[in-house]
């Protein structure tokens, strides 16, 4: 491994320098990426514990630089112990704790150890992990301990000889000792000041954890194989990421060599296929888009795309599996307005739609067609009205699920028109189309992309357009507003997204690409001629438009009194 590509994680900006410097003296071929998130120092001062949200922060760091590259991972923050042990159990690549070398040299020296912190939680922190290793090797030690938060806030403040001089004080109060341990890689500058005795080693983090890193990787050569940045996924869906960094904390990047992992990794992404979930039955609106978009992408990547259908539950089963995927970029969800703005309103959700998922593109919105079996007598929405009225619940009408376009679409419907139908969900639109046509159902409120080649079929009638405008490919079929149902509007849109926390690049990459394919002549005319309209745009604006979607469809379920329960 002539350059190995090393991710330092810290907790703090006053840990960076030292290491730096440590790498410069010891291992100058490496070359390091800082990755900062000053907040979890902050976060556990407080706690006064380690939280699994904090875990979760660290293995969301440590997912990132993995999936970029890394071919080993240092984290220089000693009070998280914890954390890190719960990272190195889910990766494939080497996590070092930053005091593991320094403590077993201190072990080495012998048994009364001096240690010296100047971030409280790290005293109880390298404290256990020395008893620990103490015990496993049947050592009996002595521990003194000193914290010194009036050294860290002199370093903070830019006083680094006042920081120097309160260690050199406290290490002489702990003499004599057989080792005497620096807990922070922020204290390196204060060994030279501090006078020790004939026999006492004076230890600090950096050079020994730069010395132990260099020595695994030399030992585990080509043991750490970076094809395909694979991450031991069953520990990661443990951890359940997606519960602990809703609200991830951005991340600082301080890019200490010539080589930056990140945009690296966005050049070389994907290294392997990607899985693109449906989270509906093959056959329906959803699943034809899908497999249009997915042989485009597959073409633009150079990668395969994999269909993963996973109906069920009105697409939450596809869409939770989404959410808890890992957010490398190797899985994304399309997803249409019921799921992602009704679902939230109708069900107890185990992933938040706006937190839990990062916004690619919104793909197209479509109107939808109000269609019956030939053998229902009306041929106009006023005479579905009437036959409504004179036969209350006594029609079918035929949806893609609970809380789904077509639900919607129908309850607007009986609400606006005072009449009865029995709704009839299925798992997706295609067999609820398929038992229409089958006359199983008499009547259908479904996304034109699937409908539209039935009725030029003549397999179904079709009465009108939920939309506010008529469609291009339908042009002589009104809008359901234009046969008298002033008001009435409604539409479907469809859109993709990745799990939570996918790197930035990787998001940019795929909004690229899938800007490309909806610019592409084919993809345009394919979806003109069932009527759809293709929006794109940028994540952030498929994010504001969907933060105001499920409150405005909240509103909605609200008012109509929808429940997921009884189907309507």
């Amino acid at each position: 491994m002539k350059h190995p590509r090393i991710a330092l994680i810290h907790a703090t900006p006053l840990a960076i320098d030292p290491i730096v410097a440590a790498f410069g003296r010891l291992w100058p071929a490496a070359r390091t990426t800082n990755l900062l998130d000053d907040s979890l120092s902050a976060d556990l001062a407080a706690e006064g514990r380690l939280t699994d949200a904090m875990i979760g922060r660290f293995l969301t760091l440590a997912r990132y630089v993995h999936s970029c590259g890394a071919d080993a991972i240092l984290f220089t923050c000693s009070a998280f112990g914890p954390a890190i042990e719960a990272t190195a159990a889910a990766m494939t690549i080497p996590v070092l704790k930053p005091n593991e070398a320094m403590l077993d040299q201190a072990l080495a020296a012998g048994n009364r150890i001096g240690l010296i912190a100047t971030f409280t939680p790290s005293i109880p922190a390298l404290k256990a992990e020395l008893e620990t290793m103490a015990r496993a090797k049947e050592q009996s030690i002595t521990i003194t301990t000193r914290t010194l938060p009036d050294a860290l806030a002199a370093l903070q403040r830019g006083d680094a000889s006042a920081h120097d001089r309160l260690i050199a004080d406290a290490a002489t109060e702990l003499m004599p000792c057989d080792a005497l341990v620096l807990g922070q890689f922020s204290m390196a500058s204060a060994a030279r000041l501090i006078p020790t005795q004939t026999g006492c080693r004076v230890l600090t983090s950096p050079d020994s954890a730069v010395l132990r890193l260099k020595e695994t990787l030399r030992a585990d050569r080509g043991s750490y194989a970076r094809s395909s940045c694979t991450i031991m996924e069953e520990n990661v869906m443990k951890s359940r990421l997606s519960r602990y960094v809703a609200a991830l904390p951005a991340i600082v990047l301080s890019l200490s060599a010539l080589t930056v992992i990140a945009p690296a990794y966005a050049q070389n992404y994907p290294v392997r296929p990607v899985r693109f979930v449906v989270p509906f039955v093959p056959g329906g609106p959803t699943d034809i888009q899908g497999r249009m978009l997915g042989e485009k992408l597959a073409q633009r990547l150079g990668q395969q795309v994999l269909i993963d259908n996973r109906g069920g539950a009105g697409g939450n089963i596809g869409m939770d599996l989404t959410a808890k995927a890992p957010a490398d970029g190797y899985t994304i969800v399309i997803a249409t307005v019921g799921t992602w703005a009704v679902n939230p309103h109708l069900y107890k959700l185990p992933f938040d739609v706006v937190k839990d998922f990062a916004p690619i593109i919104q793909i197209s919105t479509s109107p939808g067609v109000l269609a019956v079996h030939p053998s229902v007598p009306a041929k106009s929405v006023k005479e579905l009205v009437a036959l409504a009225k004179a036969r209350p619940n006594e029609l079918n009408y035929g949806s893609s699920g609970v809380g789904g376009f077509g639900h919607i679409s129908g309850e607007l419907f009986t609400l606006m028109t005072n009449t009865k139908m029995i709704h009839v969900p299925y798992k997706s639109s295609a067999p609820s189309l398929t038992d229409l046509i089958a006359g199983q159902i008499q009547v259908l409120f479904n996304n034109a992309i699937s409908t539209v080649p039935f009725v030029q079929a003549n397999r179904i009638r079709a009465l009108a357009t939920t939309g506010a405008k008529r469609l291009a490919v339908l042009s002589e079929l009104p809008t359901i507003a234009e046969s008298g149902i002033a008001g009435y509007e409604n539409s479907s849109w469809s859109a993709v997204a990745a799990p939570a926390n996918t790197p930035a690049p990787v998001i940019g990459r795929l909004h690229k690409e899938f800007t490309g394919i909806l610019a592409d002549p084919e993809i345009q005319k394919r979806h003109a001629d069932v009527g759809a309209q293709i929006i794109g745009g940028s994540p952030e604006q498929f994010h504001a438009y969907l933060k105001a979607e499920v409150e405005k469809f909240g509103k909605l379920v609200k008012s109509a009194g929808i429940k997921a329960a009884s189907g309507g």
